[in-house]
């Protein structure tokens, strides 16, 4: 996968929800970033909780179906519980 860790969600929502932080948790105790991520006191937590309200956001203003990568989702549920969400770090 030429370095990069391929975070997905699967399963049930809450089993998705819980999956995702600890695969999060994994990852920041396994590589490198992790330890920058650490040594930065950076809330990982909160800075993708953050990023997902965001990107929610946008994704909701784009009006154009050809350029909504994601027409069947449901934005006013927490990010994470979509289903597909891939994190390339």
């Amino acid at each position: 996968m030429d370095g990069k860790k391929e975070l997905e969600l699967d399963g049930k929502k809450e089993e998705s929800k819980f999956s995702f932080w600890n695969k999060v948790d994994d990852f920041i105790e396994s590589y490198a970033l992790g330890d920058e991520i650490k040594e930065s006191q950076i809330n990982i937590r909160s800075e993708l909780e953050e990023f997902g309200q965001v990107f929610i956001r946008v994704a909701k203003r784009t009006k154009s179906p050809e350029f909504r990568p994601y027409p069947d989702w449901n934005f006013d549920e927490s990010w994470w519980l979509q289903a597909g969400i891939i994190l390339c770090i």
